[in-house]
């Protein structure tokens, strides 16, 4: 396709008129800046499609030219990869549509449950074809592509809720609704619980029974009739007692010596013991004599041989002088 095809291409989806300018409000710029910078610099283009959502809310719910070449300048892209999007995905109006935007999902489930009938109703009771908007601005009628719950077909989307297991009468009463500004309830229009069988339930359909009781063996009635003749609160004495853990109270963390403080200590408590046994007085010390292991026999006195008083540094007593004897008489 040439650039010429592809430009026609592109009116031929736009509205006629086209306003020349737009921008966003004060408080959609301050959330488009919060958008951004949840991206890294050079990727702000991954913020193509929420600030088109929010340039399309602002201006009723279409999205003109001049605003996805606002959005392009804001994230500085080229505005042909605005226009790649907003034309691709259906989800983005190119024209003005109605208040009430209905799309039909006419898709291979929703047909074969009677989108057929859906799209007929629509026609009937607005006046209007596929496509168009009614000329009080309130209606706009689109097929749209599977949207998801087909479970519930057939089923139509207006805004941004779902309205499931429709009938042309259903259809019929909800525009009557809307169009006298009454609220519809999104989900299954027929009473269904969301996706729940339309018939109740087919499985499971069945109270759960209480398990059969086993038989109790000789030993376990043994037992249990011991139990209850204890009562419920006296321990059974054949049960081993548990043993009562030992409680050791909390050492403060301040009382704790460390691995330095604790050496320096011992050496301490070394060097005032040496010291206390030093200071003590030589009557208070009691020592024991060796014994040895064979005392000779002490010698007599007489044998004692003492050395000389000189040699002993004393001084040498006054010698004797004897006595000259007595003359014997002599016998007549």
């Amino acid at each position: 396709m040439s650039g010429g095809q592809g430009h026609k291409l592109l009116e031929a989806q736009l509205a006629p008129y086209q306003p020349a300018t737009f921008g966003f409000t004060p408080e959609n710029f301050a959330e488009a800046q919060k958008i951004i910078a949840k991206y890294p610099a050079g990727k702000q283009q991954s913020a193509l499609m929420p600030l088109l959502t929010m340039a399309q809310e602002q201006n009723g719910n279409w999205l003109p030219v001049a605003a996805m070449n606002y959005v392009a300048a804001l994230l500085e892209i080229p505005v042909m990869r605005a226009y790649e999007v907003a034309t691709f995905y259906t989800m983005y109006n190119l024209k003005p549509v109605g208040k009430h935007f209905i799309e039909v999902c006419t898709t291979t489930p929703c047909w074969l449950r009677g989108s057929d009938d859906i799209i007929k109703a629509c026609k009937s009771k607005l006046g209007i074809d596929v496509g168009e908007t009614t000329a009080d601005g309130q209606f706009t009628l689109v097929e749209a592509e599977c949207l998801g719950a087909c479970v519930n077909a057939p089923m139509l989307q207006i805004g941004e809720h779902y309205y499931e297991d429709l009938t042309a009468e259903s259809v019929t009463k909800m525009i009557d609704d809307l169009s006298a500004g009454r609220t519809i309830t999104p989900g299954p229009q027929n009473g269904r619980q969301r996706a729940a069988p339309i018939g109740g339930l087919t499985t499971l359909t069945d109270s759960p029974k209480a398990a059969p009781k086993q038989k109790e063996s000789a030993s376990e009635k043994t037992s249990t009739k011991a139990s209850a003749k204890s009562g419920p609160n006296t321990p059974n004495q054949d049960e081993p007692k548990a043993r009562p853990k030992a409680t050791r109270s909390p050492t403060p963390v301040e009382n704790v010596p460390t691995s330095k403080e604790a050496k320096a200590g011992k050496t301490a408590k070394t060097s005032t013991a040496s010291a206390k046994k030093v200071a003590e007085p030589a009557a208070k010390r009691t020592t024991v004599p060796k014994t040895p292991a064979t005392s000779p026999k002490a010698k007599p006195a007489a044998e004692r041989k003492t050395a000389p008083a000189e040699k002993r540094g004393e001084k040498a007593p006054p010698a004797k002088v004897k006595a000259p004897a007595k003359p014997t008489p002599k016998k007549k």
